[in-house]
């Protein structure tokens, strides 16, 4: 359920992202302080959390969900994933090696 309105984002016209736009607008949601609250707040009987996204935005939840003694799995692309994610040394699973193993199979 979406709680929070979308951004609207006029583009330029020389931007390539206008021609896929409908009507020249992007539109954004940041979903990031809604996430996080809700995972330090409703972690009771959790154990593992696993995040999507390499965003240092969510280097701070990490830090604390260790704090609380849940097990973490970040899956991320090698190519976006941030520094301060990798520095909180917890399991990361890059989607690249996903994909290696996927095509052997």
């Amino acid at each position: 359920m979406v709680t929070k309105p979308l951004k609207k984002i006029l583009l330029d016209k020389n931007d390539l992202m206008f021609t896929h736009s409908k009507d020249g607008y992007i539109y954004k949601a940041n979903f990031d302080v809604e996430m996080t609250a809700d995972m330090l707040l409703e972690t009771d009987g959790i154990n593992r959390v696993i995040i999507f996204s390499g965003d240092s935005d969510f280097a701070y939840l990490v830090k604390r969900l260790k704090n609380l003694g849940r097990s973490i799995t970040i899956i991320s692309s090698r190519k976006t994933i941030a520094w301060e994610l990798k520095l909180e040394r917890v399991e990361i699973i890059f989607l690249e090696d996903i994909k290696r193993r996927i095509k052997k199979i």
